[in-house]
């Protein structure tokens, strides 16, 4: 598997930004720090190099280097052959890998030259390693492979291969580069294909608001090397899918499935933001990533979430397993897109509207992509788990309007939810004018107010209803009771006059009787809500549009 990693010299600016978290070796120590200018779980590895490297070119240290340093491998990020690469980056910038690169990295084995003996006598008691089997690569071509992912050198496996100039053992910056990339070789061997950590490692964590602890990076880590492997393997088998068709029948069903459509123009779009969250994930310079308390309001049941070019971990998030903490991140990646592609949640897989999305805007749904790739990344299927309900007496013209109805009524109140709940002031100012047009006034109370009648029907809805298509409707019927609809028990009866309304109407008058019921509110209030509701969709979730950035 090739691995692709970025890394800088220690001493940098604790506060400096990073894709996903970082880590700054002080003394014999790991520190844990969340904004570093480096890609995803690199910065672990890196650093640990960085530290290696340091040590063992210090005047007069013969002591081995790693007996203590942390070993954190992700898997490929990059390609898909089975062997890892790790790069020292040469100057800001992203660095994409190409099919000419992977070409000549599957073809260093058996050339190169070895370590000069006084350059192994040098290095070698200071690692307490043989370095024999290490070979360099420094001619024209090595120096090109590394200009091509921006790199003053890289690692894969015993071959180490530099940019020109950049091997020069015997002053003070190349032996610290030899070093740097002669600890990756180490870590390599060590590792094999597996994620590991030394336990016995000292470790210290940064006590820093919104730092993450080391527990909490246990998690992320292997999250992250998961969401990595399913990304690459949906993207090869896009790759595949676009050139033959035929011969990949499960990208077919899997995008039909989640994406409403299997055309070729439909794979190159899913494609096309699979690669952009693969890339976010290990090269963007600018994301950082903060672990927050449940004093954080935007967290709620949230297991995370993506603000601009932050990424913050809830608590909730380290309470799910595994394979849940891996789709997450991609879920989240994917909100993280900027420029004209706007990627946002219109329905998540347990939504009734799942199924009712169209191509465009399963295109511009999170959920699709996370699902798309959890599915072909692991070959598991995953289809809706949203409630069934029952339409009793109903016929197809009645059924599938109110069925819809539902959907866009479940997903409107979850929005609502979401904005009520969020107390964070740059984003109640977004909505301030609706607050006093709906809900007569911009107080905590008055939001909190709606959040609980949204609260009390989302946790309805969670759950199937039952509906009944009368022939007639009658004002004398006892239960909530509207012209259109009422309910009795925990029956939703349809009248006639219901059918005759527009859609939007439909929905509003269906929400107002839900929200009634179910919310705890009375008419007037109801009618507040459900309209509040519908201008916060229209206003933070759009229509898709005409598609561009994808």
């Amino acid at each position: 598997m090739v691995q692709i990693e970025s890394g800088r010299t220690t001493g940098k600016d604790p506060k400096s930004k990073g894709a996903f978290f970082g880590s700054k070796e002080k003394k014999q120590a790991t520190f844990f720090q969340p904004k570093r200018a480096v890609g995803l779980v690199d910065d672990v590895y890196e650093h640990a190099a960085d530290t290696a490297a340091e040590k063992v070119t210090r005047p007069g240290n013969t002591t081995p280097a790693l007996q203590r340093m942390p070993i954190v491998q992700r898997h490929c990020a990059a390609c898909h052959e089975e062997e890892k690469v790790q790069r020292k980056e040469g100057r800001e910038g992203e660095g994409g890998v190409d099919s000419s690169f992977e070409s000549y990295v599957s073809s260093l084995s058996g050339t190169g030259q070895p370590l000069p003996n006084d350059v192994r006598n040098y290095y070698e008691p200071r690692f307490g390693y043989d370095f024999s089997q290490v070979k360099i690569h420094r001619d024209t071509v090595a120096a090109k492979s590394a200009q091509s992912i921006n790199a003053r050198a890289y690692t894969t496996g015993n071959n180490i291969v530099f940019n020109s100039e950049q091997y020069a053992p015997h002053t003070g910056e190349g032996r610290r580069l030899l070093g740097h990339e002669l600890t990756h070789v180490v870590q390599q061997k060590k590792m094999g294909d597996t994620v590991q950590r030394d336990t016995t490692t000292e470790v210290t964590v940064a006590n820093t608001p919104g730092a993450c602890s080391l527990d909490q990076h246990h998690a992320i880590v292997p999250a992250v090397q998961t969401a990595s492997g399913w990304l690459m393997t949906a993207i090869r088998g896009l790759d595949g899918f676009i050139r033959n068709p035929a011969a990949q029948p499960g990208i077919q069903t899997s995008l039909q499935r989640h994406f409403r459509s299997s055309s070729e123009e439909t794979a190159r779009r899913v494609l096309g933001i699979l690669r952009r969250i693969l890339s976010n994930m290990t090269t963007n310079p600018n994301m950082t990533t903060e672990c927050h308390t449940a004093t954080d309001t935007s967290c709620g049941a949230a297991g995370a979430y993506v603000t601009g070019n932050l990424f913050v971990f809830c608590p909730s998030f380290f309470t799910g397993s595994s394979t849940w903490q891996a789709a997450a991140v991609i879920h989240e990646m994917a909100h993280s897109l900027t420029g004209n592609t706007f990627i946002t949640d219109r329905a998540y897989l347990s939504d009734r509207m799942y199924d009712r999305l169209t191509t465009d805007e399963a295109l511009t749904n999170a959920d699709s992509y996370e699902n798309f790739t959890h599915e072909v990344g692991t070959g598991v299927t995953f289809t809706t788990t949203a409630p069934v309900d029952a339409m009793n007496d109903c016929q197809d013209q009645q059924s599938i309007p109110a069925r819809r109805a539902l959907a866009s009524i479940e997903r409107w109140n979850r929005n609502a939810q979401v904005m009520t709940s969020d107390a964070r002031p740059t984003m109640l100012s977004q909505w301030q004018d609706l607050q006093t047009t709906h809900l007569g006034g911009t107080t905590a109370a008055q939001i909190a107010a709606a959040k609980s009648a949204y609260d009390g029907v989302y946790n309805r809805l969670r759950s199937a209803l039952t509906f009944e298509c009368e022939q007639s409707c009658d004002a004398g019927v006892g239960g909530y009771y509207r012209y259109f609809l009422f309910i009795t028990a925990e029956t939703l009866h349809l009248c006639p006059a219901l059918f005759g309304l527009n859609e939007d109407s439909r929905m509003l008058t269906i929400y107002e009787l839900i929200l009634m019921r179910y919310g705890g509110v009375d008419e007037a209030r109801a009618q507040s809500l459900a309209r509040l509701a519908q201008a916060l969709n229209t206003r933070f979730w759009p229509g898709p549009g005409v598609l561009t950035g994808f």
